[in-house]
């Protein structure tokens, strides 16, 4: 079972990281499982623009070419996706509100269906 986390917070090692490492370990116990990390503050997005490229397109990729690559490639593969963010204002941080408008492309071809999401605020 794969599992990825985006991880919201601009400070590494917090509040938010630490919430995350302790469900991944409840999680873990007794399953060996293959957990990637994305820190969206240290990542390169580019805003979604709206243009529904990704509805046009034949492949359905998000015509912006960024670190937001990996995240798809690591979206799609995973079992379990975990939001990792300090709430800010009310809402969680802007940085993984970026992640998540980008995730419009994967919309596009259904790769939501049969995941399990997790939202630690």
């Amino acid at each position: 079972m794969k599992t990825i986390v985006l991880h919201g917070s601009p400070r590494k090692n917090k509040n938010s990281d630490t919430l995350a490492d302790n469900f991944l370990l409840g999680m873990n116990k007794g399953v060996i499982r293959e957990t990637k990390h994305f820190y969206t503050n240290e990542l390169n997005i580019r805003p979604c623009q709206g243009c529904l490229s990704c509805e046009n397109a034949e492949d359905k990729s998000c015509i912006i070419k960024d670190d937001m690559q990996e995240i798809y490639a690591g979206f799609i593969e995973a079992d379990v996706i975990v939001f990792a963010t300090p709430m800010y204002w009310g809402y969680i941080t802007a940085q993984l509100k970026t992640v998540i408008d980008r995730m419009e492309a994967l919309v596009m071809w259904d790769h939501f269906k049969g995941k399990t999401f997790v939202v630690l605020i």
